[in-house]
């Protein structure tokens, strides 16, 4: 994927002040998985879970302890957030 221009980036969703939402790449029932780039790194390109779900923390904490190379790593995580 390309990296966007300054003038594309300020078009699109801003998630907790740190990241543009580039794109939406996957979604199911109860959650969407968005391509994101880091304000203040734009190399810093990301996926990103957005869940609905209320057991969201616990399913987080226990994915952040799994290491294997099939598994993404989990940089961040939390209950609330704002776009």
């Amino acid at each position: 994927m390309k990296q966007l221009g300054l003038s594309e980036l300020k078009k699109r969703p801003i998630f907790n002040s740190k990241y543009h939402l580039i794109a939406t790449i996957g979604k199911s029932v109860d959650s969407k998985v968005y391509l994101a780039q880091e304000i203040q790194k734009p190399s810093n390109r990301s996926a990103f879970k957005i869940m609905q779900k209320e057991d969201t923390l616990w399913y987080s904490e226990h994915l952040r302890k799994l290491e294997h190379k099939n598994i993404v790593k989990v940089l961040e995580y939390g209950q609330k957030g704002f776009i």
